[in-house]
């Protein structure tokens, strides 16, 4: 086999166009030539190519398989789906490229071609189906659409069922929406999940109740859901949910309930500096990070107090971030805090704590700085305190 490797090197180095060369690299050889048999059908011998891509894609390193799956979209052919299915499902790295992949070469077939995808037997091609129809569904939606979309709430594959329902959603249809929303009390997660979702674009009292429900769900992807229905409908009835979320839960989840108060519930946040002080005190970075955005500006003494505590945070993000925070409260009661971040251990800190002071613009922290620079041994930071004072000065 190496020996037929070589000669087969060989060939493809040589311009050969002959396919058995192509086959044998992409199959047997190593990675390296593989790759280049991959690349130089693409250019030289494209009506070959998704033959040799789809052995490309079936090999075990990731280089040749994401290559191979790149090239074959160019394809469009229905043909590589099962092979770039099969890739997807031992490898997170290749399972990214291969869902949008998939979905545009599905994308690329006729309405009845995408239909029966809809119905294949691998729940990954199904999902794509799926997908490629959400993608579409704001341009062409009938009854033959929605009764296959319908259909598919109810697949045994929980992903198809939540793409599904995601286009459902999408139609926009107030008859769809009443008929999703009412799936509310099923035991099936999904079903709940497609209930929460198109609550979302509903008005009335009781989508309102089942996305409040939504928030406190055992299941992690219809409380996802409810946080982005809360958001979508600014429902003040969900700031105290969210508000607890934030504080209780897992941090992807901690990240999406603060999000959605500040897209809709920022003075909420503000007036409630018990909140605040435990936000900022979090275990999750995300979570203090978002919290020191709402903090900006602030006079409340307590929240004050805690943004000064981040300034020695173990994460150098978080350090800057509440140096910043302070800075743009403009009050004297911040320079402490601040004069903690000029003695951080890293450099990036002790040059941004100058600057914060700058940016505070109070004369009294004029003596620290002086006080910085007699013991600083870096020329840089020595220079950067003589700049703030003359700054402050001024």
């Amino acid at each position: 086999v190496q020996r037929r490797e070589q000669i087969a090197t060989l060939l493809l180095e040589a311009g050969k166009a002959v396919k058995a060369v192509f086959d044998f690299l992409v199959t047997n050889g190593n990675a390296e030539n593989a790759m280049k048999a991959v690349t130089f059908v693409q250019k030289n011998k494209p009506e070959w190519g998704n033959e040799v891509l789809i052995k490309g894609v079936q090999r075990q390193e990731e280089s040749v398989q994401l290559a191979s799956i790149e090239g074959l979209v160019l394809y469009k052919d229905v043909s590589a789906l099962q092979a770039i299915a099969e890739a997807a499902s031992k490898s997170p790295k290749v399972k990214a490229v291969a869902k949008s992949s998939c979905i545009a070469i599905v994308g690329a077939q006729e309405r009845k071609v995408v239909f029966a995808l809809v119905k294949d037997k691998n729940p990954w091609v199904r999902e794509c189906a799926i997908k490629t129809i959400e993608n579409q569904i704001e341009k062409q939606v009938d009854e033959e659409t929605l009764a296959i979309l319908k259909d598919a709430l109810k697949d045994e594959a929980k992903e198809v069922r939540l793409a599904s329902a995601s286009a459902l959603a999408k139609t926009k249809r107030q008859d769809v929406l009443q008929t999703l929303a009412s799936l509310w009390k099923e035991s099936d997660p999904s079903l709940r999940f497609a209930a929460v979702v198109a609550a979302g674009s509903l008005s009335d009292k009781a989508s309102e109740e089942a996305i409040i429900s939504a928030l406190s769900d055992t299941d992690t992807d219809v409380r996802k859901a409810g946080i982005m229905a809360s958001k979508q409908r600014a429902l003040k009835t969900a700031i105290e949910p969210l508000k607890n979320m934030v504080l209780s839960e897992g941090e992807e989840i901690a990240a999406l309930a603060l999000g959605a108060l500040k897209a809709f519930a920022m003075d909420a946040m503000k007036s409630d500096p018990d909140f605040l002080v435990k936000a900022l005190y979090s275990k999750h970075k995300a979570t203090r990070l978002g919290a020191l955005d709402v903090c900006e500006g602030t006079t409340d003494r307590r929240v004050m107090n805690a943004v000064s505590a981040l300034v020695s945070d173990r994460e150098k993000e978080v350090r800057l971030k509440a140096l910043h925070t302070l800075a743009s409260t403009k009050s004297r009661e911040a320079i402490e805090g601040i004069e903690k971040g000029a003695f951080d251990r890293d450099k990036e800190v002790r040059i941004y704590a100058i600057q914060a002071l700058v940016e505070l613009g109070r004369p009294e922290a004029i003596d620290f700085l002086r006080e910085v620079i007699k013991a600083e041994e870096d020329e840089d930071l020595k220079k950067k305190a003589m700049e703030a004072i003359e700054k402050l000065t001024r």
